[in-house]
């Protein structure tokens, strides 16, 4: 039997042997009853486990801090393990002791991980220049009617403050991106 013990912020048991895979994250006085039975080999009762006979598939992604294992019609468990050395052996015992299985390992490149922030710059920018435009028209008197309720609410801001706003968020999506892309 194998097990790991995570901070507060991960799974905070792992352990697996040759049947299945017990993991959680129990109350702190659980903990303790969880990690005595894990010392003394004993794989803990009271944890959420699943027989290795029920999973499906296993999936880890590079980018996230956590390892996918699928089983059942439709359910799911996610282990959150931030270390990634930590991680890996984790994915590779569940490997080795349940070679059956579907696994995968799945390399997110860089622009694949801001591609949430790159569509949404692509959908703002263009929003946000129409935007423009109208405030623009409307603080030369030049929109009037319906021209003038279709925005006017962000328009109305005036030309300065819009481009202060779309800049804004403009830094918030680069700061996204830039963050997206240094964790793959």
């Amino acid at each position: 039997m194998k097990y790991w013990i995570g901070t507060a912020d991960e799974t905070r048991i792992i352990a697996i042997n040759s049947e299945k895979i017990a993991c959680g994250s129990p109350r702190t006085d659980k903990f303790q009853a969880f990690s005595f039975d894990l010392v003394n080999g004993k794989m803990p009762e009271g944890l959420f486990s699943i027989p290795f006979s029920y999973i499906r598939k296993i999936e880890m992604k590079d980018i996230d801090n956590k390892i996918n294992i699928f089983f059942g019609e439709d359910a799911y468990e996610l282990l959150t393990i931030k270390n990634e050395s930590r991680r890996q052996e984790v994915f590779e015992v569940l490997k080795d002791l349940s070679p059956k299985l579907e696994y995968s390992t799945r390399k997110v490149g860089r622009l694949g991980a801001a591609k949430k922030p790159l569509i949404a710059l692509a959908v703002l920018t263009p929003l946000f220049g129409l935007i423009y435009m109208m405030a623009i028209a409307l603080e030369n008197n030049e929109l009037s009617g319906s021209q003038v309720a279709l925005l006017l609410a962000v328009a109305s801001l005036g030309s300065q403050n819009v481009i202060k706003l779309f800049i804004g968020i403009l830094v918030i999506i680069l700061i996204a991106i830039i963050r997206q892309m240094s964790n793959a």
